[in-house]
């Protein structure tokens, strides 16, 4: 559950564009001092997809990034495709899909952005859970709301 909502935590304040490699372009990171290898690679240019692989100590991590997206004018909704895989060496295995992201004020304004909806995490035993990721709105004072 912690991997699958940290990785939305660097949004934050980033105002720049992603990182959008060319067609095959590879990003590999290896610290062997930290039991850590990752490796991703733009598989598809349209739709963009970018796949992953990495190998911890006692795990493995892979998926793809691939987006369905809606312009509104001002905005723009990003809902993902793809599912993501993390396995212990136990045999144990969680698989779950990214909430649909909309960045705001694209043309005029400070850019911001907003994850929302509802985060299926599925274990392969008897371990899954359901996070809602709370829209953000005017009224409230909580934005960033997590909730099982």
């Amino acid at each position: 559950m912690g991997k699958a909502v940290s990785s939305y935590a660097s949004t934050e304040g980033r105002q720049c564009k992603p990182f959008n490699p060319l067609l095959g372009e590879t990003y590999e990171a290896d610290y062997p001092d930290k039991g850590l290898r990752f490796f991703s690679e733009k598989v598809s240019h349209h739709p963009v997809v970018v796949a992953c692989h990495c190998d911890g100590r006692g795990w493995k991590f892979w998926g793809d990034s691939n987006l369905r997206g809606k312009f509104w004018g001002r905005s723009i909704q990003l809902d993902p495709i793809g599912v993501l895989t993390l396995q212990f060496d136990d045999g144990e295995k969680f698989q779950w899909s990214k909430v649909t992201t909309s960045i705001y004020n694209i043309i005029i304004g400070k850019i911001y952005c907003d994850h929302y909806g509802t985060m299926h995490i599925k274990g392969s035993s008897q371990y899954s859970c359901k996070l809602k990721f709370k829209e953000l709105s005017i009224i409230d004072r909580n934005p960033h709301q997590v909730n099982m």
